[in-house]
């Protein structure tokens, strides 16, 4: 890993963007340079109650949550490539 401060990814529950309910975190390493590029939040059962408790948020489609969490700034032709899958 090298000494850059890596992106923190949080996770997007009731409209806001939360850290992980146990505070945990893993590092996301491209797979190619074997670089982390990112933390991102490790999952509980307690961050699910909290999604599953979250309302209206909860209602979003999960495909949408990806494409929004994950995915970020995808050239278009990508994204209809994957919708057309």
């Amino acid at each position: 890993m090298s000494d850059r401060q890596l992106q923190r990814y949080q996770r997007f529950i009731g409209g806001k963007s939360v850290a992980p309910v146990e505070g945990r975190w893993f590092e996301s390493s491209n797979r190619y340079t074997g670089e982390a590029w990112a933390e991102s939040p490790h999952g509980s059962e307690a961050d699910v109650d909290a999604a599953a408790g979250a309302g209206p948020t909860a209602e979003l489609l999960a495909n949408d949550n990806v494409k929004r969490l994950f995915l970020g700034d995808v050239p278009d032709e990508l994204l209809a490539m994957e919708d057309a899958v």
